[in-house]
């Protein structure tokens, strides 16, 4: 394994990291050009990941992404690499919009991965015998060598459902952009992608607190069948509030309750582990989210009202189409799908 060095990064590179991309955004090329000068580091794939590492190649991404006028693909994450500081002081330039996982207090390290690419789950037993499943477009992190007796910590962007093993000596923390969750033992799911409008957290069993990032002092402790949900204001979506809401709207947060499905008694907001895609009187951008993970394409509305339909449905197995020519019985709309692609207009 080499060492790399700040002098290393070639010129085109050095150009493309100092530049403003708010004026002069990259091109496909050149998004292509960083992604793959990033493969090409020198790497130990054993090595442990830590907030830095997070952070670099997040503002690799979203620089990769900046100045296009849909949301990227969600594609498979890469190996994890090891990233040497070098390298992090000439990229952080490119951090700055991003959320960038700097929350830990005594920033961990983590050791262990997990990422989902579109249309894909995975399920994981932690160290500590926690079991976690991972929805569509989802990346987890977690410490491989965990010791008991030592305080639990893992990261996550995207969704999963936890059964958090009871071992009252060793708190479980979960980090997310917005939320930090507090954990001894219990079941929940957790919804807190980086670009969402908002982060869920729906529990059934146990205790969980829920600690607001932009609101250390704001602690929130939940109790079986509730929801909480917190406004992500560094999404940059528009918040689309129900009446029932307006709480929403003007805290950032409020107490719910999760949407059961008639005639039994599972919840709407776990329905994506039995492989089922369900929406509960949700918002067209919303949806199209979900719709993003789960197929991998990507979807631009050509009229912002489009955006604020809403539409209630459950799917099991259906194409693209079949879904969207569902959703059209509700709410008149077109739609055309070109090179993964959805353009969607009245």
């Amino acid at each position: 394994m080499k060492a790399f060095n700040q002098p290393d990064i070639p010129p085109a590179i050095r150009e493309l990291l100092g530049r403003n991309i708010k004026s002069a955004p990259y091109t496909a090329g050149e998004r292509q050009l960083l992604h793959d000068w990033y493969e090409s580091l020198a790497i130990d794939g054993d090595a442990p990941l830590s907030g830095e590492g997070v952070v670099l190649w997040a503002g690799i991404r979203e620089a990769m992404d900046a100045g296009e006028a849909v949301r990227p693909l969600v594609v498979r994450m890469p190996l994890w690499r090891r990233i040497w500081r070098p390298v992090a002081a000439a990229v952080v330039v490119l951090a700055g919009g991003w959320w960038g996982w700097q929350y830990y207090a005594g920033k961990p390290v983590y050791n262990g991965q997990l990422a989902t690419s579109a249309g894909n789950t995975r399920q994981l037993t932690l160290p500590d015998g926690t079991k976690v499943w991972l929805n569509a477009g989802s990346e987890l992190h977690y410490r491989k060598d965990w010791q008991p007796g030592t305080t639990r910590e893992i990261a996550l962007n995207g969704e999963a459902f936890f059964e958090v093993a009871q071992l009252s000596q060793s708190p479980f923390i979960i980090h997310t952009k917005v939320v930090d969750i507090q954990v001894l033992g219990t079941s929940f799911n957790l919804k807190a992608y980086a670009d969402d409008a908002t982060v869920e957290t729906t529990l059934l069993s146990g205790k969980v607190a829920v600690v607001m990032k932009e609101q250390q002092d704001r602690r929130m402790e939940l109790h079986p069948h509730e929801k909480l949900v917190v406004v992500n204001r560094a999404a940059g979506h528009q918040l689309d509030v129900l009446p029932e809401q307006a709480e929403l709207a003007t805290t950032g947060y409020m107490l719910a309750t999760p949407s059961q499905h008639p005639g039994d008694s599972t919840y709407a907001e776990l329905s994506w582990k039995d492989g089922k895609l369900v929406f509960s009187n949700e918002t067209f951008e919303q949806i199209a989210l979900q719709l993003e993970r789960w197929y991998g394409i990507t979807i631009i509305f050509d009229d912002a009202t489009l955006k604020t339909f809403r539409f209630t449905g459950s799917f099991r197995g259906e194409s693209l189409p079949r879904i969207m020519e569902a959703l059209q019985y509700s709410n008149p709309f077109r739609y055309e799908i070109q090179e993964g692609t959805m353009r969607i207009y009245k």
